[in-house]
């Protein structure tokens, strides 16, 4: 399947460019969960076809692709503070680290999700707005306006 951004550009976008974390730690497999959980539901198969067929490219350059890589980052960043090797399920503990404790943690996944949710509501009310521009986008197929969560509480 073919996906709207490259591990390298998760790695610059999401985390500074500036982490240890090499693209190749970014498998495609987070980035289409990523975007089928949290873009598809939105905008639709149809819009995202366009988007991933090379169509409304300013749009996705400078909008879904930065909320995409705060979603994988939301995705990958339980996986990184623990790793599966040959001792099971370990995590890292390294010289003048220290992990952060769960509610930090927590914290830092919902400030993820709350920053690329941002950035989605600024496109979706663009698409909106540009409507002739985007025809094969339904606001009735938009998942935010049937579902109300509030403080991670399905309404």
């Amino acid at each position: 399947m073919k996906t709207l951004i490259t591990a390298a550009e998760v790695v610059d976008l999401a985390f500074g460019g500036t982490s240890n974390l090499r693209p190749e730690e970014v498998s495609e497999a987070t980035i289409l969960a990523a975007q089928r959980k949290f873009l598809l539901p939105v905008f639709g198969a149809a819009l995202l076809e366009e988007m991933l067929a090379g169509d409304h490219s300013a749009l996705v350059e400078d909008y879904v692709k930065p909320a995409l890589a705060l979603y994988v980052k939301r995705l990958l960043l339980p996986a990184l503070a623990a790793r599966v090797g040959t001792a099971g399920v370990v995590r890292y503990v390294g010289d003048g680290i220290a992990e952060v404790d769960a509610p930090t943690f927590r914290r830092l996944l919902r400030r993820t999700k709350a920053d690329a949710d941002t950035i989605v509501d600024a496109i979706v009310d663009y698409v909106e707005l540009n409507a002739e521009s985007f025809p094969s986008y339904s606001p009735s197929g938009n998942i935010r306006y049937s579902v109300n969560i509030d403080s991670g509480i399905v309404l």
